[in-house]
């Protein structure tokens, strides 16, 4: 079993959520904050390396978006809105944005369908990419990317 942890990200809802982790593959749990208990609740793999980080994020319809990035330097986006426990779920889409493992990751609606996305990599770049989300059409799309080597060696945190 997998025990390398490298990011966690929790979603609450009320007295409930949902946490997500990152080994080789990716787990969400149920949190219910009242007992303190967490049930596993869906096992996602799509990167088929090791995901190195994890990211939710609240659109302003209330619709939540999984980012998830690897050392395959692709960056996948997930719609878990509606989320059920027997149904497995594929990403919305991925772009490959770095050379090499994704180390670091945030991002920001930018308005109602874009998102703005920071994230820095093994390849030594920081890369600002604006991105499309099309929920009807289950559609990730890159609109622009800036990229800038600022370090001599990988950027992390």
């Amino acid at each position: 079993m997998d025990r390398c942890f490298h990011c966690v990200h929790v979603l609450c809802i009320s007295k409930t959520g949902k946490c997500c982790y990152s080994p080789l593959f990716f787990r969400i749990f149920d949190l219910t904050l009242n007992d303190n208990r967490l049930d596993l609740f869906q096992e996602l793999s799509f990167h088929n390396c090791c995901v190195l980080q994890v990211k939710v994020i609240v659109d302003s319809t209330g619709n939540s978006l999984l980012l998830s990035a690897g050392t395959d330097g692709r960056l996948a986006v997930w719609d878990i809105s509606s989320l059920e426990e027997d149904r497995t779920i594929d990403p919305m889409g991925s772009l490959a944005i770095h050379q090499s493992g994704i180390n670091s990751l945030d991002c920001r609606w930018v308005d109602i369908d874009s998102l703005q996305i920071l994230s820095g990599g093994d390849d030594n770049a920081l890369i600002c990419s604006k991105v499309e989300i099309d929920r009807v059409k289950s559609l990730v799309q890159l609109l622009d990317q800036q990229k800038q080597s600022p370090h001599a060696a990988q950027i992390s945190g």
